[in-house]
């Protein structure tokens, strides 16, 4: 084999290339768009329909309430102040809300929004953390995380191992998967040159000794009578 250097560069491309396998092999879960619709219905859609009734009641009542489409929804969990399961805001009731989670929704729907807000600062529902719906959406959180740490460590372990070489040579004959890594073709095929010089001059070699005897006839014949 050629030697070919170990570089930083080779090895974080390599690295890069790990996590990508990893991801392709372990896929992160969508929280599904009908998680969204359930929410949407049992929680947003009384009060949009509270809203509607409202301003049927009140024509005259001006800039009080406003109603925007969109197709996501912020939803946080609402959890009595025992829970140490997650990371909570403090309330002065006996509730603690959760950070909110971005759910998507299959089509847009109205929401409550106050008059003159900035994109993004729309309300956030919360709901309660036993119910059915916040149960799929921390299962389903608790796997990605759980990913995100096993993505963590894999890297690690990749990164550790190609640190205990100068060359890609050596890596390649302790390790090689590891080809399997390596994006940048010219590398594999500097590697492989000696290779194939080698098994070309094998194969020459091969040929040679099907006729060697007669090819070495006259030439040692010669060497013995000597030249005139």
């Amino acid at each position: 084999m050629a030697t070919v250097r170990m570089s930083d560069k080779l090895k974080y491309a390599a690295i890069d290339e790990a996590e990508r396998q990893f991801d392709n092999v372990n896929k992160k879960k969508e929280i599904p768009l009908d998680v969204g619709h359930s929410i949407y219905t049992n929680y947003v859609q009384p009060i949009v329909d509270s809203a509607h009734n409202f301003m049927i009641k009140h024509p005259h009542v001006k800039n009080l309430l406003n109603l925007e489409t969109q197709s996501e929804l912020s939803v946080g969990f609402i959890l009595p102040n025992n829970d140490e399961t997650e990371m909570f805001d403090g309330d002065t009731n006996s509730f603690n809300y959760s950070n909110a989670n971005t759910i998507q929704m299959s089509a847009e729907r109205q929401f409550p929004a106050p008059f003159g807000r900035h994109y993004g600062n729309g309300a956030t529902f919360n709901i309660p953390f036993d119910c059915e719906e916040a149960v799929q959406i921390k299962e389903i959180k608790t796997h990605n995380e759980d990913l995100e740490t096993k993505r963590y460590e894999y890297r690690t372990k990749v990164q550790d191992t190609l640190e205990n070489f100068t060359t890609v040579n050596q890596a390649l004959k302790a390790w090689p998967a590891l080809e399997k890594l390596i994006t940048d073709p010219w590398v594999l095929q500097r590697v492989n040159e000696k290779v194939q010089r080698r098994k070309k001059q094998e194969e020459q070699r091969a040929e040679i000794e099907l006729n060697e005897t007669e090819l070495n006839s006259v030439i040692l014949t010669n060497a013995l009578i000597g030249d005139d």
